[in-house]
C-alpha cells in the first residue's frame, strides 16, 4: 500500500468517524425532540383537564346559587315552602308582598336540604289577589339571598 492509499484510507476513516458522530448527535436530537414533544403533550393535557375542572366548579357554584325554593299546596289551608337543594338554609323568613298575612309563627326558621316548612294560608274575599311572597335566607357560606314566589291556588 502506497502513501496515497494510506492517506485516502485515513481520510475515509476520519470521514466515517465524523459521520457516525453526527448520526449519534442526530439520534440524540430525535430522542430529545420526542421527549420534548411528549412533555408538551402532557402539559397540554393537564391544562385542558384543569380548564375542564374549573368550568365544572363554576357550573356547580352557579347551580348551587339558584334559589332553592318552591311553594306547594299540601292539603286544606296548608302549604309548604320546600328547599329543593341538598344544603341546609338558615334564618329562612317568608313574608307576603302585602301585609295581610302573618307567617311569624312559622318563620324565621332553618330548613334542611330536601325538606320543607309547612304554613297555613287562607284566601278569602277580604284578602288581596296578590299571593306573592318574599323569602329571605342565608346560604351555608353565610351569604344572604332573597327570592320572590307565589302561593299557588289550591288543587281542586
Amino acid at each position: 500500500m502506497g502513501l496515497s492509499e494510506w492517506i485516502g484510507t485515513g481520510i475515509s476513516l476520519i470521514g466515517a468517524g465524523i459521520a457516525a458522530w453526527q448520526a449519534r448527535g442526530a439520534g440524540k436530537a430525535r430522542k430529545d425532540a420526542r421527549e420534548s414533544s411528549k412533555k408538551a403533550a402532557d402539559a397540554a393535557e393537564r391544562q385542558a383537564q384543569a380548564t375542564e375542572d374549573l368550568a365544572k366548579v363554576a357550573r356547580t357554584d352557579a347551580e348551587k346559587k339558584k334559589p332553592p325554593w318552591r311553594i306547594k299546596h299540601q292539603d286544606g289551608d296548608m302549604y309548604a315552602l320546600i328547599n329543593t337543594s341538598d344544603d341546609k338554609m338558615s334564618n329562612v323568613d317568608m313574608c307576603p308582598r302585602e301585609d295581610e298575612e302573618d307567617f311569624s309563627e312559622y318563620f324565621p326558621t332553618d330548613i334542611h336540604g330536601r325538606s320543607s316548612r309547612r304554613f297555613p294560608y287562607c284566601s278569602t274575599l277580604g284578602t288581596s289577589f296578590d299571593r306573592r311572597v318574599r323569602v329571605t335566607w342565608k346560604w351555608p357560606d353565610g351569604t344572604e339571598d332573597k327570592w320572590e314566589g307565589e302561593i299557588p291556588a289550591k288543587q281542586r
